[in-house]
């Protein structure tokens, strides 16, 4: 498993992740933080499974560090640590989903049993995951699911693709196509919609196809392989995906009086869970993308999604403009707005930016509590609400960690 460990003290820190080396060897401690924002900046870009956090740091506390994995990492276990033992900061930490609070000097055999808990814990919960896809598996059938959930889990993958003969799919490149009608057409029977996934494999005859039905969004999915290899191949592929995909949905245009869009995924090889979603991924990027391109019909995903780096960072600046009082990431930026994926997206923010996006909202936040203090005569608590900050107190230590001053102080000297 993947660790971090977060204790502003440097020894008590260390003494801990010494303590996890000799107990778990075969996990990996991937950060040691001195404060809460070091977390949670990190957290953005990779994953983690568990995290020991002090209850007492700067720049956000345990317990932020708690509510923020609880709300955007749920997956992720917290572990608590305090100099002493406090029922208020427990039952917190207990709202927060913490599953273990340890005291310092934290002792070996505490933490050693601490991570033998969080261990059955995720144990038991793999198996209940199991145990419900199989529920699910038999009350409903993959159809009702989505394809995250689908990709989301190796077992229900493996029951999808299972059903997959061809060769050319299985071992040679293939691409995804998603396709989404323009109107609901829930009242299908489903003779109806196998009728329509023959109809869509037929007019991509050229290529092995395999494809399946997603009630949820209602939307068709392929895997298309040529069995071409090279890039000038895959390229002629392609285009005749997309080529036959926009004839084949003028012709139901036409014919049926049903208007469908679509996108294609880039190339991929192997039917592994991530691969997998990684091409759907793909494709809700490109269909995101047709909100700007009505008039195609199908969009094919580009390398990075094929949009100017700068006019990603501009939709985010603007998102933030719009939003900054919001509680925002990255991560749902990304997810929600964008359909990119988080790591690339923190990439090309900092590479155009200079910086981060949790520094660049804070210091738009900053910027914009210090014009409300500099023009009104707003309470520091109103002021700190309208910046994004629920907690007071916690914008006051921002505000002069970033301006050297109080807020108070600041409105003072611009007064």
């Amino acid at each position: 498993m993947r660790l971090i460990v977060a204790d502003d003290e440097y020894f008590a820190r260390r003494a801990i992740v010494k303590m996890l080396m000799e107990t778990v060897p075969e996990d990996e401690v991937c950060l040691e933080a001195e404060t809460g924002r070091e977390i949670m900046e990190y957290m953005e870009e990779h994953p983690v499974d568990v995290v020991f956090t002090d209850i007492r740091m700067p720049d956000g506390d345990g317990l932020e560090v708690a509510e923020f994995v609880r709300k955007h990492y749920p997956e992720t276990s917290v572990v608590i640590i305090s100099g002493y033992a406090d029922f208020a900061y427990a039952s917190a930490a207990i709202r927060f989903g913490v599953e273990d609070y340890l005291t310092k000097p934290v002792q070996k055999e505490k933490l050693k049993e601490a991570m033998e808990r969080i261990c059955e814990r995720r144990s038991a919960q793999t198996q209940a995951v199991e145990e419900k896809v199989e529920s699910r598996m038999e009350l409903e059938g993959i159809h009702y699911m989505t394809p995250e959930e689908v990709f989301g889990e190796e077992k229900l993958t493996a029951a999808l693709t299972g059903r997959i003969s061809g060769e050319k799919i299985r071992e040679g490149s293939w691409q995804m196509l998603v396709i989404r009608p323009g109107e609901r057409i829930i009242g299908w029977s489903r003779e109806r919609l196998e009728e329509q996934l023959q109809y869509f494999a037929q007019h991509l005859e050229r290529m092995q196809v395999w494809g399946y039905y997603f009630y949820p969004r209602e939307e068709f999915l392929f895997l298309a392989a040529g069995g071409q290899t090279g890039t000038d191949a895959l390229m002629e592929e392609r285009l005749y995906l997309n080529d036959a995909a926009i004839k084949m949905l003028e012709a139901l245009e036409r014919d049926r009086k049903i208007f469908f869009a679509a996108a294609v995924s880039g190339p991929h090889q192997g039917l592994a869970p991530d691969t997998l979603a990684q091409a759907y991924r793909e494709c809700a990027e490109a269909m995101g993308r047709r909100r700007l391109e009505p008039e195609k019909r199908v969009i094919l995903w580009e390398a990075e999604n094929g949009e100017p780096q700068e006019e990603v960072v501009s939709r985010i600046l603007a998102y933030v403009e719009e939003h900054y009082r919001d509680e925002i990431t990255l991560s749902q930026i990304a997810g929600e707005v964008l359909f990119m994926n988080a790591s690339y997206l923190s990439r090309i923010f900092k590479s155009v930016t200079g910086k981060t996006f949790s520094r660049y909202l804070i210091e738009y936040r900053m910027k914009r509590a210090a014009q409300l203090l500099e023009t009104g005569e707003m309470r520091i608590s109103d002021v700190a609400q309208y910046a994004g900050y629920n907690d007071t107190s916690y914008f006051i230590q921002t505000f002069k960690k970033y301006y050297h001053m109080t807020p108070e102080q600041y409105r003072m000297e611009k007064s």
